[in-house]
């Protein structure tokens, strides 16, 4: 079974959503947005049953992260794609 990887993203950002699954997914993770849902499936209960989750904030178009994820390290691919994409890479393996 494949690792999967959830993208939680806004409506608006859902093509820097499949842009940030297209690496992850050539890398051999199932990857998880709006877009692979169909009616009735819940993301949450998707990504939680039984696996671990490890958190992993990214920036994809400039800005800071919410409060509540000021402690956590992100990856930054508004300011460079390679090198963001490349930490969340190394990150989940």
């Amino acid at each position: 079974m494949k690792r999967q990887i959830f993208i939680a993203h806004a409506p608006r950002e859902e093509a820097l959503a499949e842009e940030v699954a297209r690496p992850l997914e050539e890398a051999g993770y199932e990857v998880i947005h709006h877009n692979t849902l169909t009616v009735g499936d819940s993301t949450l209960a998707r990504q939680l049953s039984g696996h671990s989750v490890k958190l992993l904030p990214v920036i994809l178009t400039g800005g800071t992260p919410p409060a509540i994820l000021a402690d956590y390290r992100y990856a930054d691919l508004g300011k460079d794609w390679n090198k963001g994409v490349a930490e969340l890479l190394r990150a989940i393996q």
